[in-house]
């Protein structure tokens, strides 16, 4: 759990990078001597995640924000056979009539929410255009889907796969690690997500509780993954018409 909470601070106040690679190095060696393995792996996954962008920068950047801790993550528990042993084993699950509702109601709420967030906050997404390369129109369709699978995928192996299993190791009780994965989740997007601010936290801590619901109806990664899909192509479609909109003006 403290792994957890020091890095979701951190998302909110980077500066303290060095501080967060001090406290949760410190939570590495009780749970090192203790053969806690749930403690090892969410140690290890937090540690990467704070301490790579800052030994190289260009690891700060969609995809590698979450793609390199992510990759470096697998390498160690694949490579050292006690954690190789606890590596919790993707599921793909199943998709039952009550987990495809539960998939529309957060497929419908994210594509409401991050319109309105567009149309009434009027956020500066210029922070995201220059993320975003010229491409033939033809290319965009395939673009967005792109985006949309390797972010959903990054972001439910982390959020739904590590941080959701870390914590109901940690509480025994599903609601409880659901809300912390879902705090997390807003916290991680509170400086560059899509939506960022407070009212980004807001709006994804609602929407990580709708999906950590679904991961566990459907108990696999598949269900969460193809809905977090959804709200990605729609921020991808959203993020394309005003850039194109702002080139015409």
């Amino acid at each position: 759990m403290l792994p957890i909470i020091v890095w979701s601070i951190f998302q909110m106040l980077p500066t303290l990078q060095i501080w967060a690679i001090g406290l949760i190095a410190g939570l590495f060696i009780p749970a090192l001597i203790l053969r806690s393995t749930v403690a090892l792996h969410i140690t290890i996954f937090c540690l990467l995640s704070v301490f790579l962008p800052l030994a190289v920068p260009f690891f700060g950047y969609w995809p590698f924000r979450l793609l390199a801790p992510l990759l470096g993550y697998h390498l160690i528990v694949l490579s050292v056979p006690p954690l190789r042993r606890s590596y919790m084993a993707v599921r793909l699950g199943r998709i039952s009539k009550d987990v495809f509702v539960l998939m529309a109601a957060a497929v419908l709420v994210s594509t409401v929410a991050l319109i309105g967030w567009c149309m009434l906050m009027r956020p500066d997404l210029s922070l995201y255009f220059g993320q975003i390369p010229n491409m033939p129109l033809a290319v965009i369709p395939f673009a967005g889907l792109g985006f949309a699978i390797v972010n959903a995928v990054m972001e439910e192996f982390a959020f739904r796969g590590i941080i959701l299993h870390a914590a109901t190791s940690a509480v025994a009780s599903a609601p409880v690690a659901i809300a912390i994965q879902a705090v997390a989740f807003g916290l991680f997007h509170y400086i560059g997500g899509f939506p960022n601010g407070i009212a980004g936290v807001l709006m994804t801590l609602i929407y990580g509780l709708l999906l950590g619901i679904v991961r566990v109806g459907s108990k696999g990664m598949m269900a969460p993954i193809v809905t977090h899909m959804f709200a990605d192509l729609v921020i991808f479609s959203l993020l394309i018409t005003f850039l194109r909109m702002a080139a015409t003006s």
